[in-house]
């Protein structure tokens, strides 16, 4: 069994009136690709600090979907419903 501290941490936050779910970007995108977040869910964000990058969705029936579109593929993460200190939007993608 998994410890919870061994867990990729993905967050869930709102940003003024959009809700927002992202995960460390490599481990998304190896059970989610980028195309399949454009096809499934209409497009993509990234959020960086530092080095570090996180890829997600935004809308708050999305980003549920999200999370079980990836427990589906086999994902397994913790999630923590807050804003990442000193992260900033990098990208947003939509089709």
């Amino acid at each position: 069994m998994l410890q919870r501290h061994s867990l990729p941490v993905f967050y869930a936050f709102t940003l003024g009136s959009t809700h927002f779910c992202i995960g460390p970007e490599m481990f998304v995108e190896a059970h989610l690709p980028r195309s399949a977040l454009m096809e499934d869910m209409g497009g993509w964000a990234t959020f960086v600090r530092g080095d570090e990058t996180w890829l997600g969705v935004w809308g708050a029936r999305k980003t549920s979907r999200f999370r079980r579109l990836l427990r589906e593929r086999g994902a397994v993460f913790s999630l923590e419903r807050k804003l990442p200190r000193g992260i900033r939007r990098s990208v947003w993608v939509t089709r």
